[in-house]
């Protein structure tokens, strides 16, 4: 699975920036709930796990201008992407679970947790690795619409399963955390449009593949606006 996830951003390394409006909105909400959470904190070290093209570490940069940032990714021509916005930085290519990352002063992640393979852990591993930690997650219930109407065509659905709002906080009582969730609506064409979006964010990745004519089936049917909701989890939490 993760070499699938590796080689679907690989792919739209070139195309993402051109449709993660999403992603780039929610760097934004991630950076400045960060600074009202920890007002006077100044981090001289930020470590920015699944980073992509860069978008949270460029939000991030307006509040802490004077910090040294490493950027993260598994995919290597996403953080080439990233590089080349940001020569300056430093950049750890890799599994972000695998990774020894030491400690840093902050850690975040934005709309990268949902894919790693033990939450849990992960997050205990942050918490010792920071004095604050950030992140966003896709949480159940993105792309709801797409799914149903998978199933009404009896098709299975090639995403990931994200985790639920109450699994998240059940997972965050152990070290002090809470969740605030918000939902993003963006419109599409047709069927067709979303399935475009899909491959172009890279986001794609499943080890379900759908059948073509269920594919073709659900296009000619469906040439009407389409509306795709994601539904994200923003945390922010004291470290150890």
């Amino acid at each position: 699975m993760k070499q699938k996830i590796k080689s679907r951003f690989n792919a739209a390394s070139y195309s993402y920036e051109s449709v993660a409006s999403v992603q780039k909105e929610c760097a934004q909400i991630l950076a400045a709930s960060v600074y009202e959470f920890a007002k006077g904190f100044v981090p001289s070290s930020i470590l920015d796990l699944g980073a992509g093209t860069g978008y949270a570490a460029e939000a991030m940069l307006k509040y802490y201008p004077h910090a040294s940032y490493i950027l993260n990714d598994i995919a290597p021509s996403m953080l080439d992407m990233a590089r080349a916005k940001f020569p300056a930085f430093e950049f750890c290519l890799g599994d972000m679970e695998e990774i020894d990352f030491g400690m840093h002063d902050l850690i975040i992640a934005n709309l990268s947790l949902q894919w790693v393979s033990d939450l849990e852990s992960f997050l205990l591993k942050l918490n010792k690795g920071a004095k604050v930690v950030a992140f966003s997650c896709l949480l159940d219930g993105t792309f709801t619409e797409w799914e149903e109407l998978l199933r009404y065509y009896g098709a299975p659905s090639p995403l990931k399963n994200y985790p639920t709002e109450k699994e998240v906080s059940e997972l965050l009582t152990a070290i002090g955390g809470s969740i605030e969730v918000k939902d993003f609506a963006i419109a599409f064409k047709n069927a067709k449009e979303f399935m475009k979006y899909l491959s172009n964010l890279g986001a794609s990745a499943s080890n379900i593949e759908v059948p073509f004519a269920k594919i073709k089936e659900i296009i000619t049917s469906n040439n009407k606006p389409f509306i795709a909701t994601y539904k994200v989890g923003f945390v922010v939490f004291s470290g150890c």
